[in-house]
């Protein structure tokens, strides 16, 4: 990786955020890619609104949406309180792993890190930053979820 691509690359992120209240801040590049994102969610991906205003994102022509598993209710995965708090539809709730991303159009992109952090800090997610770590988002996750069950 180029110095250039890796400036453009630390500069991008998502939240992910479990259902053991587990928070991340992953760096990634701009474009999302679908296997990535199904590997998140454990399963097919479904987009939905979150409460958190388009600007937000700090980018002209971007809203911030929240990518859940589209069959997590149906396998029964466990209730996300945070990700259900920043869900746009008080008459509903989310289960399993969820991400908070950019939408520009129908394109997922991954929002400008000031932006993530921004958003981490003013709604109190605890931020976890994966640099280099040698894992796979969902080795990464799994590993988190499992550090929280044993603490």
């Amino acid at each position: 990786m180029t110095k250039e691509q890796k400036e453009k690359y630390f500069d991008r992120a998502y939240i992910a955020l479990t259902p053991l209240d587990g928070f991340l801040m992953c760096q990634h590049e701009e474009r999302m890619d679908l296997k990535e994102m199904q590997d998140m969610v454990e399963g097919y991906i479904e987009t939905v609104p979150t409460v958190i205003a388009p600007h937000w994102a700090d980018e002209k022509g971007v809203s911030i949406r929240m990518v859940v598993n589209e069959e997590g209710k149906l396998r029964g995965l466990d209730w996300n309180t945070k990700a259900t708090t920043l869900y746009g539809h008080s008459q509903d709730y989310i289960v399993g792993n969820a991400l908070i991303v950019g939408a520009k159009g129908d394109e997922l992109i991954a929002l400008k890190r000031s932006a993530a952090e921004k958003i981490m800090r003013v709604f109190n997610l605890e931020h976890k930053e994966i640099e280099e770590s040698g894992m796979t988002m969902e080795e990464f996750l799994k590993k988190t979820e499992e550090e929280g069950e044993e603490a």
